[in-house]
């Protein structure tokens, strides 16, 4: 059984992997997160490395070979930086430039940063509970501070998912 992105397995399927394994069934867990628990320590770990420009660049020339498409040095180099060193997205992109679709370039990294504004909002409801407290109504103390809670709480989530939005795909420096 081969189960890709292992590492991102509910802990109840990685528990019946366990099982499955006792059983002597031949298991592969791919994962690109180096796991240290549960079934990960019962396994044997093979850690690929990746592959370099030049055999990226080789995949490319096959592939347009394979497709009769003729390649330039410079579209090898811009069709590499999209790819960046994952052999299928190498393919894909010489099949794709074929058809003459464009690929485009750093989409992945555009975000808006809304730091900024979180920080306004917190700061603003901050304020609504400093009113709250001096006029002396305490619904409204116990709404800001509820409203900073949340809104906190919702901060911490997105700076965990920009973090994750900001590591480097697969193959970019």
């Amino acid at each position: 059984m081969i189960c890709d992105n292992a590492h991102r397995w509910a802990a109840s399927l990685l528990y019946w992997l366990e099982i499955v394994q006792e059983t002597g069934a031949i298991l592969v867990l791919l994962s690109i997160a180096e796991v240290k628990t549960g079934i990960f320590l019962k396994m044997s770990k093979i850690e690929l490395g990746r592959l370099s420009e030049a055999q990226i660049r080789e995949i490319m020339i096959r592939e347009a070979i394979a497709i009769d498409f003729s390649l330039t040095p410079s579209k090898i180099a811009r069709l590499q930086s999209i790819a960046g060193s994952n052999p299928m997205l190498a393919k894909q992109a010489v099949q794709e430039a074929k058809l003459g679709r464009h690929f485009p370039e750093g989409k992945g990294n555009e975000y808006i940063n809304v730091a900024p504004f979180i920080n306004a909002l917190l700061t603003a409801l901050g304020i609504i509970r400093f009113i709250g407290l001096g006029l002396g109504d305490r619904s409204l103390y116990i709404f800001g501070g509820v409203a900073m809670l949340i809104a906190i709480s919702l901060r911490y989530m997105g700076i965990g998912l920009n973090q994750a939005a900001r590591r480097k795909p697969l193959g970019k420096k």
